[in-house]
């Protein structure tokens, strides 16, 4: 596994480390964001959008229906939090980013 750290802060994911391969392999790197992302949206270079969280926002952030018993809380980050679970978005970037330095003969 590369050395990425992801972070969650309210609905932004950070990636640490990704700047060392999006200058020699950004090719990789969007692809990898590109696998993470929803691929309904568009978003900046090295950038992605991940879901279009709109149909159950109310719910979650007002904490009422199903989600009472959790109580009001900031949807956002508990979707991408569980998204990420298993390390899912690092896993789908390095993937990629891994794939492209196997063809160059980089390893």
């Amino acid at each position: 596994m590369l050395d990425l750290k992801i972070t969650i802060e309210g609905d932004k994911v950070l990636i640490e480390g990704l700047n060392k391969f999006a200058a020699e392999l950004p090719e990789a790197v969007q692809k990898g964001l590109a696998k993470v992302g929803s691929g309904s949206f568009t978003a900046g270079e090295f950038e992605t959008v991940i879901y279009d969280s709109v149909p159950y926002v109310d719910v979650i952030h007002e904490g009422r229906g199903s989600s009472a018993k959790y109580g009001p809380r900031r949807y956002l980050t508990d979707a991408l939090e569980a998204f990420n679970q298993g390390a899912r978005i690092e896993k789908s970037i390095a993937d990629e980013i891994e794939k492209e330095i196997d063809k160059a003969g980089l390893t």
